[in-house]
């Protein structure tokens, strides 16, 4: 915990977004889960093999499933609050004035 909290203690848009997201992906996680087992039920690739490819097959549809379905629209206010669209923030060179 004290790693944790030395290195991730920083504002990251990373977790925060992953953090956004974390009630949308516990909420719609099972069937996909249980989805993405039946597909690998008749494979014969080892036990860690499958939990990887569904662990990254699951995670990667759930978070653009959030990313174009839920975070702006009412889903995402409904889980999350309101939340406004980032805007890029221009930067304005300073102008010296000359005499």
């Amino acid at each position: 915990m004290g790693l944790f909290r030395k290195f991730c203690s920083g504002e990251s848009k990373t977790f925060r977004y992953v953090s956004d997201s974390s009630y949308w992906l516990y909420l719609v996680h099972l069937p996909l889960v249980i989805f993405g087992q039946g597909l690998l039920l008749r494979t014969d690739w080892p036990a860690l093999v499958e939990f990887g490819v569904l662990l990254v097959a699951t995670s990667a549809v759930l978070l653009v499933s959030y990313r174009y379905l839920v975070r702006y629209t009412p889903i995402g206010t409904l889980l999350n609050g309101r939340r406004g669209r980032e805007r890029a923030v221009r930067s304005v060179p300073a102008t010296v004035p000359t005499a």
